[in-house]
């Protein structure tokens, strides 16, 4: 199932979206002249009940950045919050292969410098549980297209959230991201109570090139413009988009217990990341270490979600020991049911990156920790592909034991680890037109692959193959974007990954894989208190029937743990046999 688009398809589906547009597409952040915002996130900053960050960018310095919010939608009634003064972003240049560069100019040794203005702004003391209608601009020289969000209840409840990941275009150039549009917006369709958007990193190809990060705003602004997005940083927010002679080239060496070995990375193109995503950030991170990318977290419902930076590191590959701390303390002083982490460079794959010196690093560190800090779920980049690990406990490997339950959940068939010990790791893919093959033939492959479900891909076809039984379109992962529904449900935590073919608008679910943590404990102890087999008398019919009934009542992963079961259903099974 290849990506068979004629170029009037890819042309009609760039009009339609500029369409939605405040500006033009093809002029994206070139046309100095303009005071039209574009390119506008809104973040988590704060509580996700009562705040919101917002950033957006114009092309002209010297306007105000004001925002207008109201819960009208036709913004009546709106209060006006002024944000801090606006900054000047270099734009870089696109590296194109056609000898232009994204401002129509003949590339050039010395490429030409495209500048940019961003803008922040903060929205507190909003009211939980509602939606907001707001524009950003200035008010005296014109307004974005209005856009809305909503915040959290006041009361923890269910709630569910879209993940993507590795959304860059494999080239650069818009048009590119017209499979990035169609999956969003399926995306949206299927989980339409979604709270948020998590992009698990390499959002463009080239961070240092504006009009990228312009591209894959303009192509989902219609769905960015009305939700909440968590951004991750990935390696490639660091690079710097400009011909060879303007790169500015980094070489980190990392070492390993094979010996060394050497990763040439283009750039860093500093500040990239927190130019575009007004974020609240801890104090540990100081100016320095937010250069490449950051890392924060909030509280969602009952989950915490921490978001790390896989681009800060040591020279040996590992996280710096401040990110690191943070992720134990944040950690440590949580009494969420659920605690999920999102980065970029996935540590439990069987990917393209499994031999890279810095994943290795990272995996040998992060392993033991992630789990030692009772951290559930991990949502991984960097890979390109679909891979679920096995419940790695604290020491690296897998658990030895997993009770494991198949139910149906939201309509679709999901396997649940209950009550599991340790983590479970998950990439879901790419979600627009990138898409790596498994590394079957990479060093380290074998060590690797026992974290993971290796079954899951064939290496004997090109491309990640799920086994038939999962896959009945025989369709590849490695030629369909993908996007994960991840719902957090009370006590279930369900992961359902869904690959999309564009050309014929279908999707089928990959896998669903839940993890649950029921209690049963009072149901339990009724059924403990009931008489034994062998003394139970007609009078006690009700308590047995009240009891069964609500043992009935459960579906398939609570009824699970209900270890004294039997004995209840043999008391009902003799009360009633006559019936």
């Amino acid at each position: 199932m290849k990506f068979k688009k004629s170029m009037a398809l890819i042309l009609s589906t760039a009009v339609v979206l500029s369409l939605f547009s405040g500006i033009s597409a093809s002029a994206a952040v070139t046309e100095s002249s303009s005071t039209t915002p574009h390119t506008i996130f809104v973040t988590f900053n704060g509580d996700p009940k009562t705040s919101r960050g917002l950033t957006w960018f114009t092309n002209s310095n010297g306007l105000a950045s004001q925002v207008e919010f109201s819960t009208k939608n036709d913004l009546s009634g709106a209060v006006t919050v002024n944000g801090t003064a606006s900054y000047e972003v270099d734009g870089g240049d696109r590296n194109t292969g056609d000898g232009v560069t994204s401002d129509g100019k003949t590339m050039t040794a010395t490429a030409d410098v495209i500048k940019a203005y961003g803008h922040k702004a903060t929205l507190t003391g909003l009211k939980p549980g509602t939606t907001y209608y707001y524009k950003v601009g200035d008010s005296a020289k014109g307004w974005s297209k209005e856009g809305s969000f909503t915040t959290e209840s006041a009361a923890a409840s269910a709630f569910s959230f879209i993940d993507v990941t590795d959304t860059q275009a494999a080239f650069n150039n818009s048009d590119y991201y017209s499979n990035w549009a169609p999956l969003i917006n399926k995306a949206f369709t299927t989980a339409p109570d979604a709270s948020f958007v998590v992009d698990g990193g390499d959002l463009t190809n080239n961070g240092g090139d504006i009009n990228q990060w312009y591209d894959f705003w303009n192509a989902a602004q219609t769905r960015f413009m009305h939700t909440t997005f968590v951004p991750v940083a990935g390696n490639h927010e660091t690079y710097l988009a400009k011909t060879s002679g303007d790169y500015l080239s980094v070489t980190n060496s990392f070492k390993n217990n094979k010996g060394s070995n050497t990763i040439f990375t283009c750039g860093p193109y500093l500040n990239s990341f927190v130019n575009h995503f007004n974020l609240s950030l801890p104090q540990s991170e100081s100016a320095d270490s937010t250069k490449q990318g950051a890392y924060y977290d909030f509280n969602y419902g009952n989950a915490l979600i921490m978001v790390l930076n896989t681009n800060l590191l040591n020279a040996d590959g590992t996280l710096t020991d401040a990110q690191l701390n943070w992720v134990k303390t944040e950690c440590q002083n949580s009494n969420q049911k659920w605690k999920i982490a999102t980065f970029h460079r996935a540590v439990q794959s069987i990917g393209s990156h499994i031999a890279d010196v810095d994943v290795q690093a990272l995996r040998a560190q992060l392993l033991p920790i992630i789990a030692q800090d009772g951290i559930d779920l991990v949502l991984q980049g960097h890979d390109h592909t679909y891979v679920r690990s096995k419940q790695i406990g604290t020491a690296g490997v897998p658990v030895a034991k997993q009770t494991k339950i198949t139910e149906t959940y939201k309509g679709v068939n999901t396997t649940f680890g209950v009550n599991p010990t340790g983590t479970v790791y998950i990439i879901n893919g790419a979600s627009n037109d990138k898409f790596y093959v498994d590394n079957y033939n990479a060093a380290g492959f074998e060590d690797a692959s026992k974290n993971v479900y290796p079954d899951f891909s064939n290496p004997t076809v090109t491309g990640n193959t799920l086994d038939e039984a999962n896959d009945p379109t025989g369709a590849t992962v490695a030629s369909c974007p993908t996007y994960s529904v991840v719902r957090v449900d009370g006590d279930k935590l369900v992961v359902t990954t869904y690959q999309y073919n564009t050309d014929t608008e279908s999707q089928n679910v990959l896998e669903s894989y839940g993890l649950a943590k029921p209690n049963q404990s009072a149901l339990i102890a009724k059924i403990n208190a009931l008489p034994s087999a062998k003394s139970v008398k007609a009078s006690d019919k009700t308590k047995v029937n009240a009891a069964y009934s609500t043992y009935n009542a459960l579906d398939a992963v609570n009824k699970s743990v209900v270890t004294n079961s039997s004995k209840l259903i043999s008391l009902y099974n003799t009360l009633n046999k006559h019936k």
